[in-house]
Order: structure tokens, then sequence, then C-alpha cells
């Protein structure tokens, strides 16, 4: 089992592609070499949590690809598979997908599994039994805190992002006769020290939010 924790302050995908050099180093180490004469494709299995064109996650997965193609020593075969429809907590709704892929792959498991997003990581990490135990598996583009430690096993590799959330936030509108407690004010300035505290008529801004409200339900 290996781990990397990479430090960000927001979400942006601009932040990640800082750390996908040693993502991509890490991900040909985790494929393994190929034979040096006449060698055989290797099958990345991609599984990505929030479907084939959601963004950031399959933006990172496509820079991702080309490099590496471009610094694999034996050739790539991708296949992507989408938890668009299994990102539910039940067994039986997810029986019909894990027994796809058992189908799929049964006899000639991938050579590397890798789980974008946090919905996949946690989808495998809950299946890893029956989804081909011993297939070394990447876990990226997922926030440290979404990982199962005590479930990874000898072939799994976490590349996992600690976002700084209170350093991401500049501006804290405040709002409501709430906001005028002292008690409630000072805790959401330690909640986020960085962030400026801003705010307007307390109580006509909440009266202007609910009139706006009930003329788009009338």
């Amino acid at each position: 089992m290996r781990f990397w924790l990479f430090s960000l302050s927001s979400r942006s995908f601009c932040r990640r592609t800082f750390a996908a050099p040693l993502v991509v180093a890490l991900l040909l180490a985790t494929l393994g070499p190929g034979r040096a004469a006449g060698p055989e494709p290797k099958r990345v299995l991609m599984l990505q949590s929030f479907g084939l064109r959601f963004k950031p996650w399959t933006d990172f997965a496509e820079f991702l690809r080309p490099q590496m193609i471009k610094q694999s020593k034996v050739p790539i075969d991708f296949q992507d598979h989408s938890l668009l429809s299994a990102r539910v907590d039940d067994d039986k709704a997810l029986a019909p997908f894990i027994g796809y892929l058992q189908a799929l792959y049964g006899a000639n498991p991938p050579d590397l599994i890798v789980a974008l997003g946090a919905p996949a990581a946690e989808f495998v990490q809950r299946y890893r039994a029956q989804l081909f135990p011993k297939t070394p598996m990447m876990f990226t583009s997922v926030e440290a805190r979404r990982v199962q430690y005590d479930k990874l096993t000898e072939y799994d590799t976490v590349a996992a992002a600690a976002h700084n959330f209170p350093a991401a936030i500049d501006t804290i509108f405040l709002t409501g006769g709430s906001s005028r407690v002292p008690t409630v004010r000072a805790a959401i300035a330690r909640a986020a020290p960085s962030a400026r505290l801003a705010g307007g008529p307390d109580l006509l801004s909440v009266a202007l939010g609910l009139t706006q409200m009930a003329g788009r339900m009338a």
C-alpha cells in the first residue's frame, strides 16, 4: 500500500494539474513494466464517479491519458466505465453493475484499476473482494477524508488531495437576526479566519429573499 497526500487550497482543476505529473508517475509504477519484445497492451479500467462528461474529474482523466501513453513503454488500452447508475447505497441495486464487471473481466482481469472521485473510491473499496482483489488499484482525484484507510490492501495506491476549505473562502455574507449574535459571528470568524465578513440589512434581506421565493412559486 502506498499513500500520497497533496495539499490544496481549493477544488479548482488548475491546481490539481500541479500534482498530475506525480500521479502519472505513480500510475505507471503501479501498472508495472511490460515485456521487451511484442508487449501486449496494458488494460487500464477507468472508473468514473459522475459519468463520462462530468467536469472536472473527466478533465483530470483526459490529462492523465496522453501523459501515460507518452511515458509508458508498452501500449495502454483505456476502458472507461461510469458509476452514474451505481452510486446508491443498496447491495441489490449494485449487484447488476458488479456482475457486469465480473462478466467482462472475470476471465482476464485488467492490469490496473483507476478510481476517479470519492464515489468510485468508496464503491471499489466496498466491493474490493469481488472486484479483482489482487489487481493493482489507484485512487485519485479524491479528497483524503473520503478514503477508508482501514480497507486499503497491499495492492492499493492512493494519491489523495487535502483541501484547505477555510482558505478557499474569500467572503462570507451574514444576514438574518442570528448574524447579530456576537458568539455566532465569532464562531464564523474562527472557522474561516482569512475570509472577509460582509453583510446588509439583517432583517430586510431575509424579507426580500422570502418575497422573491414567493414570486417564483406564484
